[in-house]
């Protein structure tokens, strides 16, 4: 089994967090109606540059500290998007750990992917293969490259065993999205249905997911 946890559940509003290059962008656009990606990078370009002072994205801090200042803008924003009750969104998302998600909003599930069951060769072939254009590793050695995908792995790892212990589903997307994608999609439309139902979208509690 990739995946240990609690079911996550019906939900309006979802959150897809990992390393990078684990398949959270392709899940959210797989997705598709009714869910309204936001690729939070963009969020995180657009306050890094606003507001460098918040040390948002700053170049060359530590992951678990540019984690801890984009925590708070999250929650914030998480908050907004569930006063709106007429549209559904679905938020990719890199600087975030198991942990942290645990104080955003009860009305944002989350859900953890990674690659932990790969060897860093593979993982490069496939960073190579996937015919898309990533600025963060067009302009690296294949030492450079080697480094981070090693190091991205360990994350997903300890990623791995965090959603494990606190009852974060986590999946494994070493090889491919498609077990991911099914369950939230089925989660997904759970939603839809006790909605069109009931007229009201019940609320859960933050850890029973």
């Amino acid at each position: 089994m990739s995946h240990s946890f609690q079911k996550i559940g019906p939900f309006r509003n979802l959150l897809i967090a990992g390393p990078l290059h684990s398949g959270k962008r392709l899940i959210a656009r797989a997705l598709g109606d009714p869910f309204v990606h936001i690729e939070t990078d963009y969020l995180i370009l657009a306050l890094q540059r606003a507001f460098p002072k918040t040390g948002v994205g700053r170049a060359g801090a530590a992951y678990g500290d540019l984690c801890g200042a984009f925590l708070p803008f999250l929650c914030a924003y998480a908050a907004e998007l569930a006063a709106d009750r007429t549209t559904r969104y679905v938020l990719d998302c890199h600087y975030i750990r198991p942990h942290d998600s645990l104080t955003l909003p009860g009305s944002l599930r989350t859900v953890f992917v990674g690659y932990p069951e790969i060897s860093t060769q593979e993982k490069i072939r496939q960073i190579r293969d996937s015919g898309q254009k990533h600025c963060d590793t067009n302009p690296m050695s294949e030492e450079q490259l080697e480094a981070c995908v090693s190091s991205w792995i360990e994350q997903s790892r300890h990623f791995r065993e965090d959603c494990n212990q606190l009852g974060i589903p986590f999946f494994d997307t070493s090889r491919g999205i498609e077990e991911c994608l099914t369950y939230l999609k089925r989660q997904a439309a759970g939603t839809a249905a006790s909605t069109t139902a009931g007229g009201k979208h019940a609320s859960t509690p933050r850890r029973a997911i």
